[in-house]
């Protein structure tokens, strides 16, 4: 459920915002009629002001620093298994951003997050690394409205020149060696530094 609800107690922000509930019900007739009744209850909770957010399942550790949610995070990660060079490549390297003695909550992940370029991998590996953390440390944080439109498959235009033009600017250089080493280099797939070995 989406509603226009009290900060959290992990968040910055002062007035109440649009929020979500997470109720966990299924989706079918049965479920929709629980989630009317959720709804209703909701309603005259933030109407008589004794909304709270444990009383809807959601906990919290409000005095849980940044380092601190970080250290408990990599302590969980690597006893479940997973590896310190990845630990360090795909989390650490976008924590260590965070302010180390600021509250765990939206606000700072969101703030880290727009501190980015935009449609960048950089950004979508941001977002997916602090939604991880958010999850862990129970804050209702995914970033995806911010995770942009990257994608590996979407490359810049090129302009290259044309096989006459490489031709004719080969023939152009002044040393035999360099024009040789150059075409060893356009026929097989020679790095320069492999050509040069024969060529000076």
């Amino acid at each position: 459920m989406q509603a226009t609800l009290p900060p959290q107690p992990t968040s910055n922000r002062a007035k109440p915002y649009q929020q979500k509930v997470y109720i966990k019900k299924p989706a079918n007739l049965a479920g929709l009629r629980a989630a009317e009744k959720l709804a209703r209850l909701l309603s005259g909770q933030v109407i008589a002001e004794k909304f709270t957010w444990e009383e809807w399942g959601t906990k919290f550790q409000a005095s849980s620093s940044c380092s601190e949610a970080i250290a408990r995070f990599e302590k969980h990660y690597l006893n479940q298994g997973g590896s310190k060079d990845t630990w360090n490549g795909d989390y650490w390297k976008i924590y260590k951003r965070l302010p180390k003695t600021a509250a765990v909550s939206p606000d700072v992940f969101t703030a880290l997050t727009e501190g980015t370029i935009p449609n960048t991998r950089t950004r979508q590996r941001t977002v997916t690394a602090l939604a991880t953390l958010a999850k862990f440390s129970g804050i209702d944080w995914n970033g995806k409205h911010l995770k942009g439109s990257y994608s590996p498959q979407k490359t810049a235009p090129r302009e290259l020149p044309d096989d006459r033009e490489i031709a004719d600017y080969r023939e152009s250089l002044n040393r035999s060696r360099i024009r040789h080493g150059s075409g060893c280099m356009g026929s097989w797939p020679a790095m320069a530094c492999e050509t040069m070995r024969f060529f000076t």
